[in-house]
């Protein structure tokens, strides 16, 4: 009897949840860790549909399985072709954004080349990077080629066209640049969320300024680590200007956090907290989460655009 009980209270547990998410989001303190699980429970949902299945408990199944793919309809993408690595795979009116959190202890620059080179970015917009010419110098020898750069604290946007940093703005942890490419200038943001869903307010005025600034400026792209999954108020604030390029052309998931650099990443990628938004008016051809290198502890993710409409 209590066998069967559970998995019932677990579902309308979840349910509870979808509620109060829907309702008040993050601004109770501590929520938003548990709206950042959001994955978690849709994919719980779907293993509760298998057990009523196996019980033939078939409004049980019914249900619960509408609501796991309800919940995790809300962060995949649509998506079905995995996109190539190699740059003849894609047309000259195309670019490669990747954007990788590193990890501030990561020492390993030359792996981490390897592996970001592989993806052949056109821009490559990076978080967390504590070894900033190491990194380009990697690259370099990686790639053969030469790498332009601007940085600001721990952010790095690097390409192989020319590039100019914006003037900073009244933002922590945000780095804005234009590159020069052949469609013309296009400016790319990254960023580093702030980790604060203890203290709701200070994650809303940060995101509320990110907010304001986009509006303003309406830059091609904002990546980066947003500490946010598309059930947190950080993500919906960024997703009414612009578009998730994950969200309207991804593949599968997306989770990008942890990878196996921390211990939980054993169990693979459960929270798709590192996005790329770009505007509206931007062509979106496919996304997807990539490998992680030695000593980072997110997956980067990859994003081919088209910028004949820019």
């Amino acid at each position: 009897m209590v066998s069967r009980l559970l998995p019932r209270l677990a579902v309308l547990g979840v349910l509870v949840w979808l509620a109060v998410w829907a309702t008040i989001g993050d601004s109770i303190a501590y929520l938003g860790f548990i709206n950042g699980a959001g994955v978690i429970w849709g994919l719980s949902c779907l293993i509760f549909a298998v057990a009523f299945a196996f019980e033939r408990a078939w409004i049980w199944m019914s249900v619960t399985a509408l609501l796991g793919a309800a919940i995790l309809a809300n962060g995949t993408g649509t998506n079905t072709a995995m996109l190539a690595g190699d740059k003849s795979a894609r047309s000259d009116d195309e670019i490669r954004i990747v954007s990788a959190s590193l990890r501030g202890r990561n020492k390993n620059m030359d792996d981490a080349a390897r592996v970001l080179a592989s993806y052949d970015p056109d821009i490559l917009a990076v978080q967390e990077a504590s070894e900033k010419e190491q990194l380009q110098e990697a690259l370099e020898r990686e790639t053969g080629q030469s790498w332009n750069m601007v940085s600001r604290e721990f952010l790095l946007i690097l390409t192989r066209a020319q590039i100019s940093e914006q003037p900073e703005a009244e933002l922590d942890h945000l780095l804005r640049a234009t590159v020069g490419l052949n469609g013309g200038p296009f400016n790319i943001w990254t960023l580093r969320g702030p980790k604060s869903f203890d203290r709701p307010v200070v994650n809303s005025r940060y995101f509320a300024e990110l907010q304001s600034l986009i509006a303003s400026e309406e830059p091609d792209a904002v990546t980066g680590d947003f500490n946010a999954t598309p059930w947190n108020d950080a993500y919906k604030r960024i997703n009414q200007q612009m578009t998730n390029a994950h969200a309207a052309a991804g593949l599968g998931l997306g989770n990008s956090f942890p990878s196996d650099g921390r211990l939980s990443g054993m169990f693979g990628a459960f929270a798709r907290i590192d996005h790329i938004f770009v505007k509206r008016t931007v062509p979106i051809v496919g996304a997807f989460a990539g490998h992680a290198s030695d000593g980072a502890d997110h997956h980067p993710v990859v994003v081919d655009v088209r910028i004949d409409s820019n």
